[in-house]
């Protein structure tokens, strides 16, 4: 149970990668890596979780049983299984998922004095994959090589921290002076990882169209979809721009403080209200001083 333990613990990080929303055929393609080594070390290794209990006669008050040479046997003949069902099951291009590291920033080197050539190797079996979806686009597929070199050497003369960038915001910074080489990291980045985003995409359709929502017009679907899916998570989204389209898109004017106005005036009236009994005794008063002002006849 605890070899099987530290089995699933390692397979279950392969799992948590594919189902982050950004992540890159070049991050799955790492994490399928390091679980096959994983792997291949406790075949004759013993896991974190086996080392609790190998050697022992007992654990937590139960007496533990079994036999090492049927348990060795064992671990290897599941280990092949399971190294031989991920080679089929994601049964990839090789060289392009290594070539797709490129889109690491954090594996670059920190100077380009370091390795003048990094990954253009990399560039080359990209092009030799995807030149024709790019020259199909419009793009210069023949410039892509030298402009990667170009990139890189501008990259490196503008940030002193070239492992903290992102393509984002290199793409707005860059995209004018390295079109074609900046097309060809873009389709990288896009290739899909999985099929996660789609059945997430699917489960949110469900909980939104139901029983009592199932007149909703494809658009508005669409619309609530977007949201769901695409904008920030409630804790990291900045309201701001959407308050001052609100407050300047309507065709009178907004006003957010109409009710913190009413209170204010209802609080107004409330101290200027004079109670009955004090009322009436100005009004004696009054009528006292103006009775002692009269002349008699």
């Amino acid at each position: 149970m605890f070899f099987l333990w530290d089995v699933v613990n390692c397979l279950s990080t392969v799992s948590e990668a594919f189902q982050q929303r950004d992540v890159t055929i070049a991050d799955v393609y790492q994490e399928l890596e390091a679980a096959k080594c994983i792997l291949e070390k406790y075949k004759a290794r013993d896991g974190p979780k086996l080392k609790m209990v190998i050697g022992r006669d007992e654990y937590k008050g139960q007496v533990l049983k079994g036999q090492s040479t049927s348990f060795t046997s064992y671990r290897k003949r599941l280990i092949d299984g399971l190294l031989k069902s991920l080679g089929s099951r994601f049964e990839v291009d090789e060289n392009l998922m290594k070539a797709a590291t490129i889109v690491k920033l954090e594996l670059w080197p920190q100077l380009l004095s370091e390795d003048q050539d990094f990954a253009d190797d990399q560039v080359a079996v990209l092009l030799g994959k995807l030149a024709p979806a790019l020259d199909a686009a419009g793009m210069d597929s023949n410039q892509i090589e030298p402009e990667f070199t170009r990139l890189k050497c501008l990259l490196y003369q503008s940030y002193p921290d070239i492992k903290s960038l992102s393509w984002e915001t290199i793409n707005r910074g860059m995209v004018a002076k390295c079109p074609n080489i900046l097309a060809l990291i873009d389709l990288v980045l896009t290739f899909p990882a999985g099929s996660v985003e789609a059945e997430r995409g699917f489960s949110q359709m469900g909980i939104v169209k139901n029983d009592w929502r199932s007149c909703l017009l494809d658009s508005n679907l669409s619309d609530l979809l977007m949201v769901l899916l695409e904008t920030p998570e409630v804790g990291e989204f900045d309201p701001s721009e959407a308050i001052h389209l609100w407050n300047s898109a309507g065709s009178r004017a907004r006003r957010p403080n109409y009710m913190e106005d009413a209170g204010d005036v209802e609080e107004e009236e409330e101290e200027d209200f004079v109670p009955d009994e004090e009322l009436q005794q100005l009004e004696d008063k009054a009528n006292d001083d103006l009775a002692f002002s009269m002349p008699d006849d």
